[in-house]
């Protein structure tokens, strides 16, 4: 589930019927997880389906990728998760996400993760806050650092 760092789970079809739903809250307790403090997971055991669709959020990922092309921007192809790596146009980075900021678009600086001459865009948001996003990267692209 995105954003709530539940993991995935996957199983053979035929342990997916009650007994796999009634197991579930027991199967994801402390002892299967980290020690992080985390909602209840027995709203997963009411599910009428374990399946899931990634459909929506590879649309997503297309909007932003698009975008950050549009911008002349150079990212990492994105085959997993729900962010796009991309290089700053300017030498200052967290200038550049701070003009994105003031722009609406919120993004994190690589330098949080160790590569300070990036920033992350998290596609998981409505397409609105895409489109938001997707003018903001035009802009400050386009205009001189700082």
């Amino acid at each position: 589930m995105a954003g709530e760092r539940i993991g995935y789970l996957a199983l053979h079809p035929s342990l997916t019927g009650r007994r796999a739903r009634r197991d579930w809250p027991s199967a994801s307790g402390p002892s299967a997880t980290s020690t992080r403090p985390r909602r209840p997971s027995w709203p997963c055991s009411s599910l009428q389906s374990w399946e899931a669709s990634a459909t929506p959020y590879r649309e997503r990922r297309d909007i932003i990728a698009s975008a950050v092309a549009a911008a002349g921007l150079q990212a990492a192809e994105c085959q997993g998760g729900l962010y796009l790596w991309v290089r700053s146009p300017w030498e200052d980075t967290m200038a550049f996400t701070a003009a994105l900021a003031e722009r609406r678009a919120v993004v994190v600086p690589g330098v949080a993760f160790g590569v300070p001459d990036h920033f992350r865009i998290c596609f998981s948001v409505e397409r609105s806050a895409l489109q938001v996003a997707a003018q903001a990267l035009l802009e400050a692209a386009a205009s001189r650092e700082g």
